[in-house]
């Protein structure tokens, strides 16, 4: 069952792909950060590196449709209020580099983190 399964180490493993194997050593970090950030950031920290914190900040309404959209059940729906309290505390303990809308501009979010760290 994916949702049993532990994906730190894994997590890490790509990680330390990505910072030993292309140029730019930039790791983007999604909401599946909110349970475990704290060690994704020592993990990257110890890598020399900079995580850049992106947030979707979308309405509930529009994840339970998302989440009801891709999955044809409320298995996950039923575990919404949990996980926007997890969001919430992430969104409190954690600034966010770039926040984007549902609506956000794929093209531009990608200029932005160029200029943000400097890459070609």
């Amino acid at each position: 069952n994916p949702y049993e399964m532990d994906m730190v180490p894994i997590s890490k493993l790509i990680i330390d792909d990505i910072m030993t194997s292309r140029p730019n050593k930039l790791v983007i970090l999604d909401a599946s950060l909110d349970r475990t950030w704290e060690i994704y950031f020592e993990h990257v920290k110890q890598l020399n590196a900079k995580p850049c914190i992106i947030r979707f900040s979308v309405t509930k309404d529009l994840l339970i449709k998302r989440l009801r959209d891709r999955d044809g059940d409320d298995k996950l729906v039923k575990l919404i209020d949990v996980f926007v309290a997890q969001f919430e505390a992430c969104k409190n303990a954690v600034t966010a580099d770039i926040e984007l809308a549902a609506d956000y501009d794929y093209q531009q979010t990608l200029r932005k983190i160029k200029q943000l760290y400097n890459l070609a």
